[in-house]
């Protein structure tokens, strides 16, 4: 029997060792073979296993290399940038419509129930990772180019909605974190910071102080803005676990800018803190104001507020109370020049003064109401309207200026209003039905006052009348009333007493009373009230 040692052809042209028809050359049996199935398609089977040995193996394909049964590559790594696997695609390609795919998967799941990976890509350590470790990395090299007409990305991620109501949970990109028993989350920052997504730009200083400058930390696109979205104006809708929350969205850098309303539902504590009063906010500046909630209106066509803070009690508090819903402390503990608690100033300047109108300017309003009809209400000290206090400690003594509890100034006033400008102006109306007992009311305890009301004049001012009243359309009972005990109707002791002024001690029955009063009669004239040394003349 002959036997056939070893194939060689060393002739040129066509012709050569040929293996005619699909006739197969076994190996070992004839379950291993290499024969040609039909023109153009050769095949190598092995009823167990092909092996493939060599340094570097390449596949080439003109079109595509189709794999029926799965493929499994086994590689000892150990040297530095070797790969298992390496494909290498070249492409000239100008075609805007032609989509290079080096790598294609095509994986189709027909059936209910099932589950499955396109790919999937496992990083199995054992040891201890040097700098960097990725089970997947996308890389695209931009360098030698120069950018791309639409968009370009190092991974992209795609998925088509059913083309039905959609079942399940679906989402574009998923990411989780698997954490066995033993497993120990340092808490910190940069190389003990464990997170879900890590961004970080690198390279050139300058280049990347440019991204700095004017890149995003996301881009969405596609989304239009309305009530509910998952973009509604100044807000971005999450879920964390099955709660819906939403992230705040400022329209002004360095700031939280925002036109839409900031609610707060928050029913215990506080409600938005800066702080504690040991650890308040840090505000630093030498010069200007600081602003720490700005707030512009457009034209409105209602009552326009800036900040409106709405308080309601949910139970009763007969140990506590409502501290408002604006309280302001101011604590100074340096040399200053001005200092306020609570300060509300109202300007009306028009851009270009011009002609207006408004119905009422206030710079503070407050305003306390009783509204339980039907029912008696106990208040152990009062209701008001406004509440102004100043305290000082025994020992801290006041070296100049003066103590007022409340200071009304309008001598900024440089019109001649015709008799409207008032610095306290009090109002006891609502007619019949109304009972507004006093305008004004001097409770006084310490033996330590001088006088429950003063009006005093500074500088050269000539005051026309100290106290005047006028009865327009009704008409006043008593000027004054008095009950009580008092030691004097009036102390003249320290008016003036030569002629022309308020007292006189001249006259011709100087003998029988002791001083004359000054005052002015209905026809204008000057006339005189005798006052008597005793109180039988």
């Amino acid at each position: 029997m002959a036997r056939l040692r070893y194939l060689q052809n060393a002739r040129t042209g066509t012709a050569g060792t040929i293996s005619k028809d699909t006739k197969p050359i076994q190996f070992y049996d004839d379950d291993m073979y290499i024969y040609a199935s039909a023109d153009g398609v050769l095949e190598i089977v092995s009823d167990t296993t092909l092996t493939l040995t060599a340094p570097t193996i390449n596949v080439t394909s003109s079109t595509v290399t189709a794999y029926t049964y799965p493929i499994s590559i086994t590689y000892n790594c150990t040297a530095s940038n070797v790969s298992d696997l390496t494909i290498t695609s070249v492409s000239s390609s100008t075609s805007g419509s032609v989509v290079i795919k080096p790598l294609y998967v095509d994986a189709t799941m027909s059936a209910t129930g099932g589950l499955g990976r396109a790919i999937e890509g496992k990083l199995l350590v054992s040891g201890k990772l040097g700098d960097y470790g990725n089970a997947i990395k996308g890389y695209t090299d931009l360098t030698g180019g120069t950018g791309c007409a639409g968009l370009v990305s190092a991974i992209c991620a795609e998925m088509k909605m059913p083309a039905s109501t959609a079942l399940g949970t679906h989402t574009v990109f998923e990411i989780e974190l698997v954490t066995p028993t033993s497993a120990v989350i340092q808490q910190g920052t940069g190389a003990n910071c464990t997170s879900f997504i890590r961004a970080r730009v690198s390279g050139n200083v300058t280049a990347v102080q440019s991204f700095n400058d004017y890149g995003y930390l996301f881009d969405l696109q596609g989304l239009t803005s309305a009530s509910t979205d998952l973009f509604d104006g100044c807000t971005l809708k999450c879920a964390i676990s099955s709660t819906k929350y939403y992230l705040l969205l400022s329209t002004a850098t360095a700031s939280f800018t925002t036109a839409y309303p900031i609610v707060t539902t928050y029913a215990g504590g506080t409600a938005i803190n800066n702080g504690t009063l040991a650890t308040p906010i840090a505000m630093t500046t030498t010069s200007s104001d600081r602003v720490v909630i700005s707030f512009s209106t457009t034209i409105p066509t209602d009552y326009s507020t800036g900040l409106y803070a709405y308080h309601v009690t949910a139970g009763d508090a007969p140990a506590g109370g409502v501290q408002g819903v604006v309280y302001g402390r101011t604590t100074v503990k340096h040399t200053i020049q001005d200092a306020y608690g609570v300060r509300g100033r109202m300007n009306f300047a028009p851009d270009t003064p011009v002609a207006e109108s408004a119905n009422l300017l206030v710079g503070v309003m407050a305003n306390a109401g009783l509204d339980n009809a039907g029912f008696n209400t106990t208040v152990a000290d009062s209701i008001k309207g406004l509440d102004a206090s100043v305290t000082q400690t025994a020992t801290s003594a006041l070296v100049t200026g003066s103590i007022r509890a409340i200071y009304a100034d309008i001598s900024g006033i440089k019109v001649d209003n015709s008799g409207r400008t008032q610095g306290v102006y009090i109002k006891q109306g609502g007619g019949g039905d109304s009972y507004p007992d006093y305008g004004l009311f001097c409770h006084l305890e310490s033996n330590n006052l001088l006088s429950a009301v003063i009006i005093k004049t500074f500088t050269s001012c000539v005051a026309p009348v100290g106290i005047q009243f006028t009865a327009d359309t009704g008409s006043i009972t008593a000027l004054m009333d008095f009950s009580g005990t008092a030691t004097y109707f009036i102390d003249l002791n320290d008016a003036s007493g030569a002629g022309g002024t308020i007292t006189s001690d001249s006259g011709s029955a100087a003998t029988t009373w002791k001083a004359r009063i000054k005052v002015r009669t209905d026809d204008g004239s000057d006339s005189w009230i005798n006052v008597y040394s005793t109180s039988n003349e």
